[in-house]
């Protein structure tokens, strides 16, 4: 999909993907996948610096998207209860509740991916 300047931009390439499946989805499926998506790379584009990576497909009724930048470090450990006073990251809690498969790779040559799927 490329390297979208923008969480919205981001979005909007999702969005075509979405209407361009045969069976559209539900509208709060649809929320879901635009939320976890804006997610990632904003968040990708707070902490990376520049532009991520932005790759999504649909095979057979599930998104598979998979945000990459240059940074290795990444996201906490979705387990909030721990940390009752927090300012910040909630969007990572909720990109695990949403996203029927989360999965974070950081490749031999630096950098990380974070793959989710979701079952639309």
């Amino acid at each position: 999909m490329g390297c979208p300047a923008s969480a919205a931009e981001a979005r909007a390439a999702i969005f075509r993907l979405l209407r361009e499946q045969a069976e559209p989805c539900d509208p709060t499926t649809e929320a879901d996948v635009l939320l976890v998506v804006s997610e990632l790379v904003a968040n990708s584009q707070r902490h990376a610096g520049d532009r991520p990576m932005l790759y999504a497909f649909l095979f057979s009724g599930v998104l598979d998207v998979t945000v990459a930048d240059g940074v290795r470090s990444g996201p906490d450990d979705p387990d909030q209860e721990n940390r009752p006073f927090m300012t910040a990251g909630f969007g990572w809690p909720l990109v695990n509740q949403l996203a029927d498969l989360v999965l974070v790779t950081r490749p031999l040559r630096g950098g990380k991916r974070i793959r989710v799927q979701m079952t639309l």
